[in-house]
């Protein structure tokens, strides 16, 4: 069955297991957390780690190692500051 699930996510670089295919659809904050929300199929019975990296506006962000590239899902906004969330994927080989 597919279904919506939130998962909270921090500053810098981090990974979160997710269901397999999982479709990230909305980045936003909720209660001073960033969160990301994906399509999940809720049957399945495999997961994979994926790669997250949140840059605030200004900062340096790093280059990509070979076989890398970063995806854009979602700008979200504090009172004072201003975070950019990308999934970092890698290209199988």
């Amino acid at each position: 069955m597919l279904t919506v699930h939130k998962y909270t996510i921090s500053q810098g670089n981090f990974k979160v297991r997710l269901p397999l295919g999982a479709k990230i659809i909305s980045v936003h904050t909720q209660d001073n957390v960033i969160c990301i929300w994906a399509e999940v199929e809720t049957l399945a019975s495999t997961t994979e780690e994926r790669s997250f990296e949140v840059f605030g506006t200004g900062h340096r962000m790093p280059e990509t190692q070979y076989g890398q590239h970063r995806t854009f899902l979602g700008t979200v906004f504090f009172p004072e500051l201003v975070f950019h969330v990308y999934e970092l994927i890698t290209e199988e080989k």
